[in-house]
């Protein structure tokens, strides 16, 4: 478990600017306590240095975290330097002015090294699918890789707060702050269709000015994206692969997610591009070799070693996920308010789940449990085998599942861990 105290919150850089913002205010009003005030300033050194030293094990062992901390810290102790000059009487005017340049001198090497950590941490893991295409279906809000999840965040006031960005989380996937920042912001703008492969980011961003979708590629530490495609949605990375809806025209009168598009494949390494499907459709889920996908229609799926479209249900259900090589499907009837959930069995046999007396938006199966999101913004557990319901959370817009085991949910200005 990490350390909830305030420094591992709020430590290094917010702790150690109050730090030097006080000390000066400390020197001027209490002259002539300048050994009350190396007393004090040696005492945070040392609950710095303990602090410092227990946030590192969180990345690193005993003897590396250590050595890591001595030498970070090294460098804060020159801090006390102003102490020597004021008692010197050789720098009494500028003394702010001290205090102020060390602390931008010197606080940059210890971020640098943070960074370095934060980021080897994050490429312990890696992965070779980007994110769960079901989840990708969903707009893809969340990706996850290793401990690190990586998320579109509307902000709470601020426009500039949207962007990208990533969070470490534990083994009860908690948030959890990393060098007192429990976010790390990594791009601007209106974020979805979130891909994490190894060292880079793939995600689209919506353009004001084409009113469309431009597909970007990040690497993780750097500060800038690069356009790689405009005009694209619903994209899912798969090793070298990337495959993604594209429109034939710059932006529409209607909404981006009512556009109908071609599925292509474009490979990432000779950029090579080939077309998957020559059927319109609205959406699609990528599942091993199989892709299916919807239009007005129907449900389809193509088999990418044959070639061949086959139709699943020749209508358009209310939602559709992809589980075991099997589809399941929704309906809902408005007069009645009830919602029927369906499994297609190899994409033959069809037989009836369950219904549920409201409207489902999502859902997911995990271990014989349908979770869904109702129209209301609810998650709800229901239990197939002990029929058992539960409510787990509430002001969800979108639910993200990663290896059956990890289940959050998403509402622009967080994310929620979902485990029941």
């Amino acid at each position: 478990m990490i350390r909830k105290d305030f420094f591992i919150k709020h430590f290094p850089i917010r702790v150690l600017f109050i730090f030097y913002i006080i000390m000066p205010i400390f020197i001027t009003y209490f002259k002539n306590s300048l050994f009350l005030i190396f007393v004090l300033t040696s005492l945070f050194f040392v609950i710095y240095c303990k602090n410092t030293y227990s946030s590192l094990l969180e990345f690193k062992n005993k003897k590396n975290a250590f050595s890591i901390m001595l030498t970070i810290n090294s460098l804060t102790l020159l801090g006390l330097i102003p102490l020597y000059l004021y008692k010197q009487k050789s720098m009494d005017q500028n003394l702010e002015l001290i205090f102020l340049l060390i602390a931008i001198l010197f606080l940059f090497p210890t971020q640098i090294v943070f960074n370095k950590i934060k980021i080897d941490n994050m490429l312990i893991t890696r992965n070779a699918i980007g994110n769960n295409p079901i989840n990708i279906k969903n707009k893809g809000y969340i990706s996850k890789q290793g401990d690190y999840i990586y998320y579109s965040y509307f902000g709470k006031q601020y426009s500039f707060e949207k962007g990208l960005y990533a969070s470490k989380i534990n083994n009860d996937n908690e948030i959890i702050p990393m060098f007192g920042f429990c976010q790390i912001k990594l791009a601007s703008g209106y974020v979805n269709n979130i891909n994490v492969v190894g060292e880079f980011i793939y995600y689209t961003k919506y353009n004001k000015k084409l009113k469309c979708y431009d597909i970007y590629k990040y690497k993780i530490g750097k500060t800038i994206s690069k356009l790689i495609m405009r005009n694209c949605n619903f994209v899912n990375i798969v090793s070298n692969n990337i495959y993604y809806l594209n429109y034939e025209n710059y932006g529409s009168a209607d909404s981006v997610e009512k556009k109908q598009g071609y599925i292509f494949c474009m490979n990432l390494i000779d950029n090579t591009i080939e077309q998957v499907c020559f059927k319109m459709c609205d959406n699609y889920i990528l599942d091993k070799n199989k892709i299916y996908f919807t239009n007005e229609s129907g449900v389809f799926y193509i088999d990418l070693c044959e070639k061949l479209i086959k139709t699943i249900i020749n209508f358009v259900p209310h939602y559709y996920y992809v589980h075991e090589n099997d589809m399941y499907y929704s309906i809902y009837d408005s007069e009645k308010n009830e919602t029927i959930i369906y499994k297609s069995i190899n994409c033959r046999e069809i037989h009836k789940i369950i219904s549920f007396n409201e409207e489902i938006i999502e859902f997911v199966l995990m271990n014989n449990i349908i979770i869904y999101l109702t129209l209301f913004e609810e998650v709800v557990s229901y239990d197939l085998e002990k029929n058992i319901k539960d409510h787990i959370a509430f002001k969800i817009s979108h639910i993200y599942s990663f290896d059956c085991k990890v289940l959050l949910g998403w509402n622009a200005k967080e994310v929620i861990n979902l485990y029941f």
